[in-house]
């Protein structure tokens, strides 16, 4: 990863295309509505720049010419187990 997560109003940001193929999912840009798909075992999140998807309270967006995301959120609409621990301030992932 050549860009560091960080944590934007409580939720751990990644760039999406680092947390996409750490899943093993697939990512696309769509440039003409600033949208990220990723998409995982026949299933795609399509997630449009500084808007929020249902369920979700920190929006994408794009932060050192990368696309950021909240890890919580797109591994738990991939049916992945998030663990987050405040004295090491570490995500666990289980997929």
């Amino acid at each position: 990863m050549d860009v560091a997560p960080f944590i934007e109003n409580d939720r751990t940001m990644v760039p999406a295309r680092f947390i996409a193929e750490a899943l093993g999912a697939t990512v696309a840009w769509i440039d003409s509505t600033r949208t990220v798909m990723i998409d995982y075992e026949g299933e795609t999140l399509s997630l449009a720049i500084d808007r929020l998807s249902p369920g979700m309270d920190v929006p994408p967006f794009i932060r050192d010419s990368r696309t950021f995301v909240p890890t919580r959120y797109i591994m738990e609409y991939f049916h992945a187990r998030v663990e987050w621990d405040p004295v090491t301030r570490t995500v666990t992932i289980q997929k």
